[in-house]
């Protein structure tokens, strides 16, 4: 069992407790430590838990989120990244870990989420993704500018021309992910590029993405 921190609030990365008593730093580190080791598990151990079926050879499947469309999503939007052990909904715009991936599927804390993953799996921790943990926060963070924008996207355009457009802005962001591993700064770049392409979209632009995208802005 753990010991949990009397805190009456959620602690995470640069949040704040509930009360100005718990905001001792031995409090706020134990919550992100928990935290920490709780994102090293393997996310595909947590979607076998909750019966989502993603894995390294179906990584896009229909959002388990109570919250997206009642649980019943019929067009796949969650896209799961074993390189940084993270998942990306494009329809419903969460993401994250582990960490996230448990609190949003219980309703519960970031403390509460990481002390039931720890209590299933803390013998399936991968160490050292609790070393890269930094280079992984910031591809989510990209991740997140690029769901942003398909979320927008969405909002405003619905036709047939446009879904098969976003589909493939959401596989070519797939493509750059994986080729871009270990480069945060090229992948930004290229992330950039695509939310202009979102940005500039045309009802008639022609749907010939390949040629003309991957070969000459992505460069892959």
């Amino acid at each position: 069992m753990f010991n949990i921190p009397n805190a009456s609030g959620p602690i995470d990365y640069g949040e704040e407790p509930g009360q100005a008593g718990d905001s001792s730093a031995a409090t706020k580190k134990s919550g992100q430590e928990l935290i920490a080791r709780a994102n090293a598990v393997p996310i595909a151990q947590l979607f076998k838990l909750y019966n989502v079926r993603a894995d390294a050879h179906n990584r896009k499947v229909t959002c388990p989120f109570k919250f997206h469309s009642n649980g019943q999503e019929r067009t796949p939007s969650f896209w799961y990244y074993p390189d940084t052990n993270s998942f990306n909904c494009f329809g419903c715009s969460h993401g994250g870990g582990p960490v996230q991936f448990v609190m949003h599927m219980d309703n519960s804390d970031h403390v509460g989420a990481a002390v039931k993953i720890l209590e299933l799996f803390e013998a399936d921790i991968d160490e050292d993704l609790i070393f890269e943990g930094r280079n992984s926060a910031e591809r989510v963070e990209i991740m997140a500018e690029f769901s942003n924008a398909i979320l927008e996207f969405r909002q405003n355009h619905a036709s047939k021309h446009a879904f098969e457009f976003i589909e493939y802005v959401c596989w070519v962001y797939d493509r750059m992910n994986l080729i871009h591993e270990h480069d945060n700064d090229a992948l930004r770049g290229l992330n950039l590029r695509l939310i202009d392409w979102i940005q500039a979209y045309q009802p008639d632009l022609r749907l010939s993405f390949e040629d003309k995208y991957l070969k000459t802005t992505c460069k892959l």
